[in-house]
């Protein structure tokens, strides 16, 4: 039996969008029901980005940021070939099942709510085994293979987009949306935007006839590729536009710091058009509506920040994920008129300076036309609250 204090645990990492979308989640939560604060427990794993040494998660950095309670349990990766290190990454995901028994044995937990990522199975697993409902999200448009596990112990499956839905029980399935931060939806608030960034901001929209705003982001790990193309073309791209580039801060390749050395290379009147930051946090939203085009990779909560704002985009999925999964996120804004897509294999300096001025003439000409798109039935900008009310039910407030 579960009672008004018992836990609500949160489980979801590896990527962005899998922790976006928990963090949102508990966000809306303690703001529609405020007692539930102290009862919402982060469950994450213990794997940093690829390369790097660190052992603190990029959930556990973020839950520490916002003071949610967090609670770590060994990770690895189920992998689809067998090799060797397959063997470790199985030796991963066993101590976890072992550290989220331990965990769910001695707490009273109502519910557990996932949003994908490796460090979930052994925690819907378990949940299950102790008869605690799950509930599930799946944000992209195809369905990895941690998610394709956990649905089998899930009460209901969450849908960010309709299409997922062959991937599943339809019994079970629901769709909300992929939740939108308010940050995009409200992007000029004070509170979101500090005063300095909006000077630079305000600057850059004043310029953007002549020259116009063009936001580079490699998703929220940082895309090495991407960073050192536009390293390389940057002079090329400086004497056409203006650019934001949110770099990531992996630190193997150090990015950030390589293109600000290049940039301290340039003309005065070329580094003033040019904004660089490791991160985008709550100014995001600002960056994003300043922009005359993004190009970015195609995760799949990014894809439905594309698609309410209408913003235009050159998008660069990743080839190596599950499925071609940011190929087919990103189909679905090219479907729209709202995008094309640059294979990753095409990508040079070169080519990347001529798809942006393609792409760019295209939106002059409204040959690529925003205002005419209707994006109401794939995109909504209550998610949060939709997956909230579906995890109301078995929450004792």
């Amino acid at each position: 039996m579960t009672s008004n204090n018992s836990k609500i645990v949160v489980t979801g990492g590896g990527s962005g969008g899998h922790i976006t979308t928990a963090l949102d989640t508990i966000e809306t939560l303690k703001h529609l029901y405020p007692g539930t604060g102290d009862r919402i427990v982060y469950v994450g794993g213990s794997l940093a980005m690829e390369g790097e040494k660190e052992k603190e998660s990029l959930e556990e950095k973020l839950c520490w940021e916002k003071k949610i309670k967090f609670v770590k349990i060994r990770s690895g990766k189920l992998q689809r070939r067998f090799s060797w290190r397959s063997l470790l990454l199985l030796t991963g995901v066993l101590g976890g099942i072992w550290d989220a028994w331990k965990y769910l044995s001695r707490e009273d937990v109502s519910v557990v709510f996932s949003t994908g990522g490796y460090v979930t199975v052994p925690v819907c697993f378990v949940a299950w085994l102790k008869t605690i409902p799950v509930i599930i999200h799946e944000q992209t448009t195809r369905v990895g293979l941690a998610n394709k596990i956990s649905s089998f112990f899930a009460k209901k499956i969450l849908l960010g987009f309709n299409s997922a839905s062959r991937y599943f029980n339809v019994k079970k399935v629901r769709f909300v949306g992929n939740p939108v931060r308010d940050i995009f939806l409200n992007p000029w608030k004070p509170e979101y935007v500090p005063h300095k960034i909006k000077e630079r901001l305000d600057s850059f929209k004043e310029n953007s006839s002549k020259y116009p705003v063009i936001l580079i982001y490699g998703g929220s790990q940082g895309s090495n590729i991407i960073n050192k193309t536009v390293q390389i073309a940057l002079k090329s791209l400086l004497s056409r536009y203006q650019l934001i580039v949110i770099t990531g801060d992996n630190l193997v390749y150090k990015d950030f710091d390589r293109l600000n050395r290049e940039i301290q290379k340039l003309s005065n009147e070329n580094q003033s058009r040019i904004i660089t930051t490791k991160y985008a946090r709550s100014e995001f939203g600002a960056y994003l509506d300043t922009a005359d085009l993004c190009c970015a990779r195609s995760g799949a909560l990014f894809i439905s920040e594309l698609g309410v704002t209408k913003t235009p985009a050159l998008l660069i999925p990743i080839p190596w994920v599950t499925k071609n999964e940011q190929y087919h996120n990103a189909k679905v804004l090219v479907d729209l008129g709202l995008a094309e897509i640059l294979p990753q294999g095409e990508l040079s300096p070169e080519i990347l300076v001529r798809r942006i001025g393609k792409m760019m003439e295209k939106i002059e000409n409204h040959t690529i036309d925003p205002g005419k798109v209707d994006v109401s039935k794939l995109f909504v900008e209550d998610a949060a609250k939709r997956i909230v009310k579906e995890i109301v039910p078995f929450i004792d407030l």
